[in-house]
């Protein structure tokens, strides 16, 4: 009798230890961002949630308005690209390049697009891309938190038809769930800077003043294609290009 409790006694203490060790190697091998609870709107945000390679993704857009004394004129480049590091931690936090496919772009009036795209002004077929580079950003005093949208200032170099400018963006950026939301504006751009000819007509002595509007969609990079871009050196989507 007493053999056969000590058998069931030895039997169930083995099956306990055994699960133990299978949960706890299944729980090793889960990635460190589900061993972590979940993060609920109002949270503070860390490393875990932000320190990630992110790329921008459908949904990304930019836009310009442009205005003279008496007409306006807004178009569209709905195709962005590039990646963004992004660490709270850094003295740089935001680190990146964006650029927008100028055969793209569109405005509402089909009798400009052709216009636009043609030599005279953005010459799209000689300078199919243009780009922006971050500088530097401010903003990053407060934490940033979940599902809150945190102000901010971003400084680059804006290169359009290969001509470079130094520009400041003023927006917020907020992080819900796996992906980040950056809307930024700039205003007080003029088109002669990056050697495009006015596209309204400057009645008098009235100017063409230009508003470019981004917005950008970030989810993290999948390991797999960040490992064969960084094996890829002549990649233009390097951070930082």
């Amino acid at each position: 009798m007493n053999r056969r409790r000590y058998w069931w006694f030895g039997t169930l203490g083995a099956v306990l230890i055994l699960g133990s060790l299978t949960g706890y190697f299944a729980i090793a091998r889960e990635p460190s961002w589900i061993q972590k609870k979940e993060i609920q709107k109002g949270d503070k945000l860390g490393p875990l949630q932000l320190g990630k390679t992110w790329k921008v993704t459908a949904g990304s857009s930019a836009a310009v308005s442009v205005v003279s004394p008496h007409e306006s004129l807004d178009l569209t480049f709905p195709k962005l690209s590039g990646l963004l590091k992004i660490n709270q931690e850094d003295t740089d936090h935001i680190v990146g390049t964006v650029a927008a496919d100028m055969t793209s772009l569109y405005s509402e009036d089909p009798a400009w697009n052709a216009k636009l795209r043609d030599w005279y002004f953005f010459n799209v077929k000689a300078y199919p891309e243009a780009s922006f580079r971050i500088v530097k950003v401010g903003g990053f005093e407060k934490p940033l938190l979940e599902g809150e949208p945190h102000p901010l200032t971003i400084e680059g170099e804006l290169t359009v038809r290969n001509m470079t400018q130094p520009i400041q963006f003023k927006g917020e950026i907020k992080h819900t769930g796996s992906r980040m939301e950056l809307k930024v504006r700039c205003s007080g751009l003029e088109n002669k800077n990056f050697g495009i000819p006015e596209l309204l007509e400057p009645i008098y002595t009235g100017k063409n003043m230009a508003t470019l509007e981004v917005t950008l969609i970030l989810e993290p990079e999948d390991p797999d294609t960040s490992r064969q871009r960084q094996a890829d050196s002549h990649n233009f989507r390097e951070i930082g290009a």
